[in-house]
C-alpha cells in the first residue's frame, strides 16, 4: 500500500525545497519529539523561528489526508484557521509561521475491506512489574496506569508499551493461524514481550463464569450478556491510537475498561460486607459493586471506605482477556511499506538520470557527485602519485609532434614580439 504525500516549502516567500513521505503521520515543527518517536511517524523539520518544536501533524484516517494542530501558535489552510483538524487535499495550502507547504502530490491507498480477512483471537493474560517496588503489577487490560496493590502507587504505561505488545501478539496470533506456532496441549504459551511476562493463546472469548462461548459485535461497547448464565464481560473497540499503529486489531473483550474507578462497568460478584458507620453507628452494607465513598444510610454521613478493605473487594490479579485481530497482519503492510519506499528511490534515481526532476534536484545531484568524484580523484592521485584518469587520458594525447607544433608556435611569437619592438625603436 503506497501512502505518499509531497511538500514544497517556502519560506517568507522563497521557495526552498520539496519533501515526499511515506507515512502514516507526519510531526511537523522544528525538532522531532524524542517521546513521539516510532517506526510509524516521520518528520518534517523547518527552520522557522515562528513555528513551535510541535507545531501539527499531518495524519491518514480511513484513506484521508487530515492535519491537526497541536495546540500551536496557529495553522491555517488556505487561508484559514484550523480550530483542531482539518481534512486537506492535493493543492491545498498550509501555513505555519513564515513558512507555506504546498500539497503537491498526495497518493491514498483505498479504504482496507479488513472484514475480507479472517479474524485472528488472541487470548492474553500479561503480568507487569511496578515500577515503584518492583512487584508483579496485572495488566488486565489496555489501560493508560495501573495502580499497585501492593504500594498503592500508580505505574503509567506508554503508547509505545501498547504498540509493541500488540504487535507482537498480533505477529504470535498470524503466525498460529498460518501453523507457524503451536501451542501446548493445554492451549496457552507464555512469553517475555519488552520484558513483560505475558501468556496468551488463540482461544475465542467465553464467559468466565460458565465457559459459554461469546459473540462479538465489532465496534460495540459496554457489556456482552452470557446467553447461558446471563453473567456480564466488558466489550469496547481499542484506543484510536493503537488501531493507527496495528491496523487489524478490532475489539476488546473482557479487559478493564478504564483505572479501578470503573470496576462497577464489569460487573463483580461477591458476598456483601457488614461495617458500621463511624458517625451513627448504623449498618452499611458494602459489596464489590459500591464505591470508595458510600452514604449512610441513617445519618447521610459520607464514609470512605478503608483501604485494606477495598483491595480486599477489589484485589488486583491477573485475569484472561481477548484481542480481536482482523486485517491484513503487520508484517504484511510493513513489506508493502518497504516495497513502496524501494520503488520510490528507484523511481527518483530513474527521474534524476533522465534530466526531469523538480526544482534543480538534478543540478544539486550532479553537484554532489562531481564533488564526491572530484575528492575520489584527489585522494587517488595522492596515494599513487599519479594524475587521475580523465587527467591522464589527456597527457597521453600530448604526443612528439604535439610537442614540436608548439615550440614552433612559441618561436614564431617571439619573432613577431622582436619585429614590433624594433619598429618601434626605430621611429
Amino acid at each position: 500500500m503506497l501512502r505518499t504525500i509531497t511538500f514544497s516549502i517556502s519560506t517568507g516567500g522563497v521557495l526552498a525545497q520539496t519533501q515526499s513521505f511515506h507515512f502514516a503521520r507526519v510531526q511537523i515543527g522544528t525538532e522531532p519529539s524524542g517521546s513521539l518517536q516510532h517506526r510509524t511517524r516521520d518528520y518534517l523539520t523547518l527552520t522557522d523561528a515562528k513555528v513551535e518544536a510541535h507545531h501539527a501533524d499531518v495524519f491518514l484516517e480511513k484513506g484521508q489526508a487530515w492535519i491537526v494542530d497541536e495546540r500551536s501558535s496557529g495553522t491555517w489552510v488556505n487561508g484559514t484557521r484550523i480550530i483542531h483538524v482539518e481534512r486537506i487535499r492535493r493543492g491545498d495550502r498550509i501555513t505555519l509561521g513564515n513558512t507555506v507547504l504546498v500539497v503537491e502530490e498526495l497518493d491514498l491507498p483505498d479504504e482496507i475491506d479488513l472484514d475480507a480477512y479472517p479474524a485472528r483471537h488472541c487470548s492474553v493474560k500479561i503480568i507487569h512489574k511496578c515500577a515503584h517496588c518492583g512487584q508483579p503489577l496485572p495488566v488486565n487490560g489496555i489501560l493508560e496506569e495501573v495502580e499497585c496493590g501492593a504500594c498503592e502507587k500508580t505505574t503509567r504505561l506508554g503508547d509505545s508499551f501498547w504498540e509493541d505488545m500488540i504487535r507482537s501478539l498480533e505477529r504470535l496470533s498470524e503466525e498460529l493461524r498460518l501453523g507457524v506456532q503451536r501451542l501446548p496441549d493445554e492451549g496457552v504459551s507464555s512469553c517475555s514481550i519488552g520484558g513483560t511476562n505475558v501468556v496468551w493463546g488463540g482461544s475465542e472469548p467465553t464467559c468466565p463464569e460458565c465457559g459459554t462461548r461469546l459473540a462479538v459485535v465489532i465496534g460495540s461497547t459496554g457489556n456482552i450478556e452470557c446467553p447461558s448464565c446471563h453473567a456480564s464481560t466488558t466489550t469496547c473497540p481499542p484506543p484510536a491510537r493503537l488501531r493507527e499503529a496495528v491496523l487489524s486489531i478490532r475489539q476488546i473483550i473482557g479487559g478493564e475498561l478504564a483505572g479501578p474507578a470503573e470496576k462497577a462497568l464489569q460487573a463483580p460478584r461477591g458476598e456483601p460486607v457488614v461495617l458500621s458507620c463511624p458517625n451513627c453507628k448504623g449498618t452499611l452494607k458494602i459489596t464489590r459493586d459500591s464505591q470508595r465513598s458510600v452514604t449512610c444510610s441513617f445519618c447521610g454521613a459520607d464514609v470512605l471506605l478503608p483501604a485494606d478493605l477495598w483491595r480486599q473487594l477489589h484485589p488486583r490479579t491477573a485475569s484472561t482477556w481477548h484481542i480481536l485481530f482482523q486485517g491484513p497482519p503487520g508484517q504484511v503492510l510493513r513489506a508493502d511499506a518497504e516495497a513502496a519506499k524501494d520503488f520510490a528511490e528507484i523511481a527518483s534515481r530513474q527521474e534524476r538520470s533522465s534530466g526531469q526532476a523538480p526544482l534543480g534536484q538534478v543540478l544539486d545531484a550532479d553537484a554532489e557527485a562531481a564533488k564526491d568524484f572530484a575528492e575520489i580523484a584527489a585522494r587517488q592521485e595522492k596515494s599513487s602519485g599519479q594524475a587521475p584518469p580523465g587527467q591522464a587520458e589527456a597527457s597521453k594525447g600530448l604526443g612528439r609532434p604535439t610537442i614540436i607544433g608548439i615550440g614552433i608556435g612559441i618561436g614564431v611569437a617571439v619573432l613577431v614580439a622582436i619585429a614590433a619592438i624594433s619598429f618601434l625603436v626605430l621611429r
